[in-house]
């Protein structure tokens, strides 16, 4: 199977619904995260290989954070609202991944502060949605395996001096 926007928005409402509680609308005319941003990015690897980015503002990425720990905003961390986010791209990727023929395997995610490092190309699948009216941005893109291989050295500022790659 290829992936496409109808299995991007699946796999995206299924999370964000069912396993976090949020309302979740599909925007019609992509806005983007508006203000400070965190990105998770990750990588679906195999014949082919997919970039799957997950960005939003830290308010976003806080209240993503308490619905996962079940924990006040208040109490979060940075390494908490990095951890969250990385999660929510990796149970996305993972749950693409399943849905491709073939071998595939995933990469660790890897969350910063700022938006997606290199942007997808048109073919490529970019979703704008609003979780209880909180932006949220989620692409997957194509990618050569020599791009891919050249994106695993440390990218971009990370929130407290280093890359956080949460644990799988």
């Amino acid at each position: 199977m290829n992936l496409d926007s109808e299995s991007l928005k699946t796999v995206a409402h299924d999370l964000l619904t069912v396993m976090l509680g949020f309302r979740v609308e599909f925007r019609s005319a992509p806005a983007g995260p508006a203000g400070a941003t965190l990105t998770s990015e990750i990588r679906i690897v195999g014949e082919r290989v997919w970039r799957l980015d997950v960005s939003c503002p830290f308010y976003t990425a806080s209240v993503l954070a308490a619905r996962i720990y079940r924990l006040p905003p208040a109490e979060l961390d940075d390494d908490l609202l990095l951890d969250a986010l990385g999660e929510v791209a990796n149970i996305l990727s993972g749950n693409l991944k399943g849905m491709l023929d073939g071998e595939y395997a995933l990469t660790l995610p890897a969350t910063r502060t700022g938006p997606p490092r290199a942007a997808c190309a048109p073919a490529d699948i970019s979703l704008e949605l609003e979780c209880d009216e909180l932006p949220l941005a989620i692409s997957l893109c194509e990618e050569s395996p020599e791009l891919a291989l050249a994106a695993e050295a440390p990218w971009g500022a990370p929130l407290a001096g280093a890359i956080v790659t949460p644990s799988v």
